[in-house]
This record gives structure tokens, C-alpha cells and sequence, in this order.
């Protein structure tokens, strides 16, 4: 009687190919990502790719449509006084305020940028 161990082994190393096979073809799990442990990468600042950088250039592009409105809305709002003192000296201020305002809001934009992610992971 013959034995079936040739038929074994050829059975346990053609279920291992297609095993691999299968694993291998299958959609992988994890994201792939570069290797970051031997240099930083600076892409991000040089080319604005993500991260911080793509932040703040978020909060100037808003900060800048935002100044870019209220100077339109002061230039109307002058030609509206009508050469009225009182008129000309309140939205003076008004336009005072609102540029303080919207560089306020931009450092704290950008003050958000750099904090992300520091908070309490882990624990």
C-alpha cells in the first residue's frame, strides 16, 4: 500500500499557494504611508501639501477675503455719509473695529493650526 504522503504535501503547499495568492490580491487593509523615521518631511511647508501649512494658508486666504469685503462695505459706507462728519467719524471706527476683529481672528486661526493635535491621545 502506497503512502499518501507525497499527496499531502503537494495538497498543504497548493492550499499555501492560494492562500497567498488570495491574500495577496485581496484590497490591502492598512493605508500605506512614507517611512518618516530617518528625516522629517518638509514637503508640507515648501509646497503647501497638508498639515499646518495647508491651515494657514487657509486662515490668510479667509482673512484676506474678509479684509478684502470690508473695504469694499467702508468704501460704500463712505460714499453713503454723504460728507456727513459724524457719519465719516463712526464708521471710521466701525471699520477700525472690523479690521481688528479680522486680524484677531487670524492669529487665533493660525494659533489653532499649530496647536492641532495636542491634546490628551492615549489616555
Amino acid at each position: 500500500m502506497r503512502s499518501n504522503q507525497p499527496y499531502r504535501r503537494i495538497s498543504f503547499f497548493a492550499i499555501a499557494g492560494l492562500a497567498f495568492f488570495a491574500l495577496a490580491a485581496s484590497e490591502p487593509q492598512c493605508a500605506k504611508v512614507g517611512d518618516q523615521v530617518v528625516s522629517p518631511d518638509n514637503s508640507a511647508v515648501s509646497s503647501n501639501k497638508g498639515g499646518v501649512s495647508d491651515c494657514v494658508h487657509s486662515c490668510v486666504d479667509y482673512a484676506q477675503t474678509a479684509r478684502t469685503d470690508e473695504q469694499d462695505l467702508h468704501k460704500a459706507n463712505i460714499e453713503a455719509c454723504g460728507g456727513d462728519w459724524q457719519c465719516l467719524q463712526e464708521e471710521e471706527a466701525r471699520h477700525e473695529a472690523v479690521m481688528e476683529q479680522i486680524a484677531m481672528d487670524q492669529r487665533d486661526c493660525k494659533s489653532f493650526c499649530h496647536n492641532q493635535g495636542s491634546g490628551q491621545g492615549g489616555q
